[in-house]
């Protein structure tokens, strides 16, 4: 006998059948063709018309035809400075049928076009643009042919624009570019070359539908705990005529169908929203706080012959920017699902100077690197661009948080009527396409623009009246307290405002206790590293210092007769006005110096991962006063000398090692203050923990000075003091400069955290010439390192001849007695591994520097 619950099962899954039969025979309302082939690209006024590349810019175009050279290479970027002061013209031809043809709306979509051009369709005017940040949409039905269509785009040079817009104020702005709405970086920065693109960017593709399709859909969390989540759902419908719809949304993972609404609309467009709820939900969170769990929900509208959906992918949290006025000030920590989070993490820039060149992979090769030194944010800083929707998908599914700077940066802009008409529909649909993202963390109107009005000396360098300055700084208000918010609160309604990073200047004492900060008193001040223990503000989103790349990145642009310091092909690859200088000046205060440029870019990696483990170490132990670190910066948009952690290829820097360390959910810190040892424990866990610390002093070669063990019990979300030691007690003065202090931390067996410290500069170790015992084997993902000395090895450094991979571990001191093992991931096979892999370590330079 069949049972009753077998007997529902099987009328269950015979409905389901039949209801996707019946969404089988219904026609879909809405389709896309792709335009990206057939394209063609001419300079202006000339009829040269050659194969070209959509997505992509006209420099790389220029490139394929060998027509420039390629302007990453030595000081070839001063020799392409003519592009930017072109017109160009790109053109295709495409087929429409008449299935296409006859369809009821056609939609020509452009999702991104730097930045001014016309455009043209079969010898009729579309229109103009002049936003290298928003979409651009044609309505094509009446332009369009059956058969052959030409599609025609002029593009006109934004450098000239600029410089006509320029001379239409009475006063000058301190950058013309600010008059173009494109990329700011583009224009050159101080990590970054000029290079001044033009072209089609972004895909193509005609768009259309018979009936009714989605222009957008919103979902928003109303209230959010364990049991239940309320939600916000807001549908926008261009519709072809009249119809009763029905729209639904279903959670794709589990088919279950979550809510429908039912409603009638009207020819154009049409708005309606209601409330939903999710129980049992599976709430996202941020990397190392739990799982970053993602509904797939997919949102149709339908009637009996047609439908149309989307899929969104959501996480159900609630994330909070906390202000609250204190006894220091007032604070800046983010909040989510009611818990207060540490932000841990960097600023992130462009990945290349053409954007069309970032590939899928290495969008998700830079976000596993950002996931695995331990991040959880990302600050998308003013002066790129918004970034596609690969970036945020990532982001979301890594459970890496967003801070969203709009587009601006480092200079006044100007307030007439059609800049703010353009920049309000830049917003609104940036604001549109990520307001979706479970990463989106925070809006932040601009980067460093109140900043520079008040600090910088712009009145008198530009020698502003009362009334100009007046004006300009109205418009800044104007922009960025009303304008930015209030769009903000209309369309997202679930994402804090931030007006302009940061609040106040670092030459002001209120970036101790105010807000977030840019502390840049080390590097542009040239104060020592040992500031940023002082200068430790509410929410550090800004601080860094150079090093220089790989010797392999170094090598990508450097002729073999430029590999040598301060070359010609390397000052062009250093846009910081005194950048190499500076660097030169803190490696002599606490490093030996090498003439060598493999060693010194090994020591310039050096000097920037100990400044940063400072900045790091002080940010985390003040908290709850810190609440988040975020450096200046990940990646480079250019094989560089820069700030950054990763180089253009993906390559770590030392820092990117050690910041792996330093964001471990438990960091122990050491703060010495002359003979007394100050030990910290910071723990970013929601949970109070019982831990063994480790504690023990030896020479370079392995000798135990000092040991103590002490069994400690750690609150949640916490920095305190664990234990005190007086270097005098136990240590001769002649041993401080050879032996380390080791520290570690864990519960049972799992290791926790691990610490070095030693007791004098770097330069002044005492380091024992080491014997390095190296054996390499064949692994699965590459090859199997093991290395072991009987001393001390300060810094070791492993690099390959040739072969391309990533070194688990690199710049690590190896300790004397201790093997390590390294795994060099490769999918590359080296014919003989033991000569392929050669090392660099600070004892070997300290040697050549004294032997001089």
């Amino acid at each position: 006998m069949v049972s009753t619950r077998t007997k529902l099962l099987f009328v269950a899954l015979a409905l389901l059948f039949l209801s996707s039969c019946r969404e089988e025979t219904r026609q879909k309302s809405w389709q896309v063709k792709v335009l990206d082939r057939n394209w063609e690209f001419s300079k202006a006024g000339t009829e040269d018309w050659m194969p070209a590349s959509v997505p992509g810019c006209i420099h790389t175009d220029l490139m394929a035809h060998q027509m420039i050279p390629d302007p990453f290479f030595g000081d070839n970027e001063q020799q392409v400075q003519w592009v930017e002061k072109e017109d160009w013209e790109y053109q295709c031809n495409f087929s429409v049928d008449s299935a296409l043809y006859n369809r009821k709306c056609i939609n020509l979509k452009f999702a991104g076009l730097d930045t001014y051009c016309d455009v043209y369709l079969n010898n009729f005017l579309l229109g103009s643009t002049n936003n290298m940040f928003m979409e651009w949409k044609y309505d094509i039905k009446k332009y369009i042919s059956p058969g052959k269509n030409t599609l025609h785009i002029y593009f006109h040079s934004p450098v000239t624009i600029d410089s006509i817009e320029a001379k239409k104020l009475r006063y000058e702005l301190p950058d013309n570019r600010v008059f173009t709405r494109k990329a700011p970086y583009q224009s050159g920065w101080d990590w970054g070359p000029r290079l001044v693109t033009s072209g089609i960017w972004k895909g193509v593709s005609i768009e259309s539908c018979n009936y009714y399709k989605f222009d957008d859909v919103r979902i928003n969390v109303i209230s959010i705990d364990e049991d239940l989540v309320e939600l916000f759902a807001e549908v926008e419908v261009h519709a072809t005529q009249p119809e009763n719809l029905v729209v639904e949304i279903f959670d794709r993972d589990k088919n279950k169908k979550l809510t429908t609404y039912t409603t009638e609309v009207i020819e154009g467009t049409n708005r309606f929203a209601w409330n939903f709820s999710i129980k049992n939900p599976k709430l996202w969170w941020p990397n190392w706080m739990g799982d970053p769990h993602i509904y797939s929900l997919q949102v149709k509208a339908s009637t009996e012959e047609v439908f149309t959906d989307t899929l969104l992918k959501i996480g159900l949290r609630n994330i909070e920017l906390i202000r609250n006025k204190d006894t220091v000030g007032e604070g800046f920590l983010f909040r989510v699902n009611g818990k207060d989070v540490f932000i841990k993490g960097a600023n992130y820039v462009p990945q290349d100077n053409f954007p069309a060149r970032v590939s899928p992979e290495k969008y998700e090769k830079l976000i596993e690197n950002t996931k695995a030194a331990n991040m959880n944010m990302l600050r998308v800083w003013g002066g790129g661009y918004y970034e596609n929707d690969l970036f945020y998908d990532l982001c979301d599914k890594n459970g890496i948080l967003v801070w969203q700077d709009f587009m601006f940066a480092c200079a006044m802009y100007p307030g007439d009527l059609d800049f703010i008409n353009s920049v309000t529909e830049e917003a609104t649909q940036a604001i549109k396409r990520l307001r979706n993202h479970a990463c989106l963390a925070l809006w932040c109107g601009n980067n460093e623009v109140d900043n520079g009005w008040k600090d910088w000396g712009w009145q008198k360098q530009y020698k502003y009246s009362k009334a100009d300055s007046s004006t300009i700084y109205s418009h800044y208000k104007k922009l960025f307290n009303q304008v930015l918010p209030a769009l903000v609160a209309d369309l997202d309604g679930n994402t804090d405002y931030w007006p302009s990073s940061p609040q106040f200047g670092w030459g002001h004492k209120e970036c101790n206790t105010h807000g977030d900060s840019h502390y840049w008193g080390v590097w542009w001040g040239k104060e020592p590293f040992e500031m940023y223990e002082q200068k430790v503000g509410r929410f550090m989103s800004e601080y860094g210092f150079q090093a220089y790349p790989n010797y392999k990145t170094v090598e990508s642009f450097c002729a073999a007769n430029d590999l040598y310091l301060f070359s010609d092909a390397l000052k062009n690859h250093q846009k910081h006005p005194v950048g190499n200088e500076t660097i030169l000046e803190y490696m002599e205060r606490e490093y030996p110096v090498s003439d060598s440029l493999r060693e010194f870019i090994y020591l310039s990696q050096l000097v920037q991962a100990g400044g940063m483990q400072t900045a790091i170490e002080a940010h985390r132990r003040a908290k709850p006063h810190c609440m988040g670190t975020l450096y200046w910066q990940l990646n480079d948009c250019w094989p560089v000398v820069s700030w950054s952690s990763i180089d253009y290829y993906g390559r770590w820097k030392a820092m990117h090692y050690k910041v792996r360390d330093l964001y471990k959910n438990y960091m122990i810190s050491v703060d010495q203050q002359d003979s007394l040892i100050h030990i910290y424990v910071v723990s970013d866990s929601l949970e109070n923990i019982k831990v063994e610390l480790m504690i023990e002093v030896q020479d370079f070669n392995g000798k135990t000075i000092f040991t103590k063990d002490e069994k400690l019990e750690m609150p949640a979300n916490s920095s305190q003091v664990v234990s005190t030691l007086n270097l005098k007690a136990f240590l001769s003065d002649s041993l401080t400069n050879a032996s380390f202090l080791k520290i570690g931390l864990r519960k049972g067996r799992q290791e926790l955290a691990e610490r070095l410290h030693y007791f004098d500069l770097p330069k002044n170790l005492k380091l024992p010439e080491a014997t390095i015992n190296i054996k390499v084997n064949k692994s699965k993902h590459g090859y199997e390192i093991v290395i072991n000395s009987s001393s001390l090895v300060k810094n070791l450094f492993l690099y390959s001849e040739e072969a391309e991979g990533h070194f688990s571990d690199n710049y690590f001191d190896l300790l004397p007695g201790e093997e390590e093992i390294v795994l060099f991931k490769t999918e590359e096979e080296i014919a003989s591994p033991i000569d392929e892999f050669r090392f660099i370590h600070l004892g070997k330079i300290h040697r050549k520097d004294k032997s001089n």
